[in-house]
C-alpha cells in the first residue's frame, strides 16, 4: 500500500469515527431535550432521526452549503482562461478528476477545496488571488487543494466542523437543563416547606 492509499484509508477511519461521535453527541443532546420537555422515548427517537439527518446532510450537501455561504460563482473557461487551462492540465497530468471551479469576488488572497470525493469536489479561489498572484504560484496553491481532495481531508474536516457545532449546542442545552433542574428542586423544596407548614397548623 503506497502513502496516498494509506492516507485515504486513515481518513476513511477518521470519518467513520466522527460519524459515530456526531451521532452520540446528538443523542446526548436529544436526551437533555427529552429531560427538559419530558418527552420520554419520543425524544430519543427524534434525536436518532436528527442524528441520521445531520450525518446525511454533512456527507451529501456540505459542498453546496459551503459554496452558497461563500457566494461562490461557477467559473467558465472564458472567465479566467489561463487559470482554467492550468487546472485542467494539472488534473490530466495527475490522472484525477477535474473539480468544479468557482471563484469569489473578493480582494483577499484565498483558495480552498470542498466536496466529499473527487467526483463531487470543487476548488474555489478569490478573484484577488487570480489577479495579483503569478500563475506558477497559484498552481502550487491549487495543487495543495487538489491533494486535500484526493486524500479525502475535506470530508473529514466537514464532519469535524459539524461536530464542533453540535458540541457547542450540547453545552448550551446542558446549561439550560441545569438551570431548569435547579428551578425544579427549588419549587419542590418550597412545596414541601408549604406542606410542612400546613401540617403544623
Amino acid at each position: 500500500m503506497d502513502k496516498i492509499e494509506q492516507t485515504i484509508q486513515n481518513n476513511e477511519i477518521k470519518l467513520a469515527f466522527f460519524i459515530v461521535l456526531i451521532t452520540l453527541v446528538i443523542m446526548g443532546l436529544g436526551y437533555l431535550i427529552t429531560d427538559i420537555l419530558n418527552l420520554g422515548t419520543t425524544g430519543i427517537l427524534i434525536s436518532l432521526i436528527i442524528a441520521a439527518g445531520a450525518n446525511f446532510v454533512s456527507y451529501f450537501f456540505s459542498k453546496d452549503i459551503v459554496l452558497k455561504s461563500q457566494h461562490a460563482i461557477p467559473m467558465r473557461s472564458e472567465d479566467f482562461p489561463e487559470y482554467y487551462k492550468m487546472v485542467q492540465d494539472m488534473c490530466q497530468r495527475n490522472n484525477i478528476y477535474l473539480p468544479e471551479l468557482y471563484y469569489i469576488e473578493c480582494n483577499a488572497l484565498n483558495a480552498f477545496a470542498t466536496g466529499r470525493n473527487q467526483k463531487n469536489a470543487a476548488v474555489v479561489v478569490t478573484s484577488g488571488l487570480l489577479k495579483t498572484v503569478p500563475l506558477d504560484e497559484i498552481s502550487g496553491i491549487v495543487g495543495h487543494e487538489l491533494s486535500h481532495i484526493v486524500h479525502k481531508d475535506i470530508l473529514v474536516t466537514s464532519f469535524i466542523t459539524t461536530l464542533i457545532g453540535y458540541v457547542s449546542i450540547l453545552a448550551q442545552v446542558q446549561q439550560t437543563q441545569n438551570h431548569i433542574s435547579l428551578r425544579r428542586k427549588v419549587q419542590l423544596m418550597e412545596a414541601q416547606n408549604g406542606t410542612t407548614t400546613l401540617l403544623s397548623l
